[in-house]
């Protein structure tokens, strides 16, 4: 099976202002990436490498054009459970008041696991990222290095 991993086809995505001019952030957008495929999304400030971003997250509707991931339509649930984000700044958008269990067992919630599933795979997980030790401590005291490996696992 040669299927793609991401494809966009005529993305087109605008926003409109206070003033309701509309602002075209991506204009016929078109990409292929094969499973497996490492790929960069490069561009100067303000061509729209976020917009497109937030769009295969479903997180931005598209004013039109399709963008698939593993042949399902980007806004489907599960297509959801088969990705996840590093923002630049991860601790900025996320809960830094929760512990690292914490945080684990909340995504581990919104991929749908059971509480049993989440008992079995969260301290292994834990011990893997070298933060069984940290478990019980609470984000906001985690080094950059301890959030970017909980958030990027």
């Amino acid at each position: 099976m040669n299927e793609n991993a991401l494809e966009i086809n005529g993305l087109y995505k605008s926003y409109c202002s206070l003033f309701k001019k509309e602002t075209n952030a991506v204009i016929d957008f078109s990409l292929q990436i094969k499973k497996g495929e490492i790929f960069a999304l490069l561009g100067p400030n303000g061509a729209g490498k976020t917009s497109v971003i937030l769009t295969i997250l479903g997180l931005l509707h598209k004013n039109q054009g399709d963008v698939k991931i593993f042949g399902q339509d980007c806004e489907k649930i599960d297509v959801k459970k088969r990705i996840s984000y590093l923002p630049e700044n991860p601790s900025f958008n996320f809960p830094r008041y929760l512990t690292a269990y914490e945080y684990l067992d909340l995504h581990g919630s919104l991929k749908g696991l059971s509480e049993t599933e989440k008992v079995q795979q969260i301290n292994p997980l834990l011990n893997r990222l070298e933060l069984i030790e940290q478990k019980d401590k609470r984000i906001s005291k985690f080094s950059k290095g301890m959030v970017t490996c909980l958030f990027d696992f």
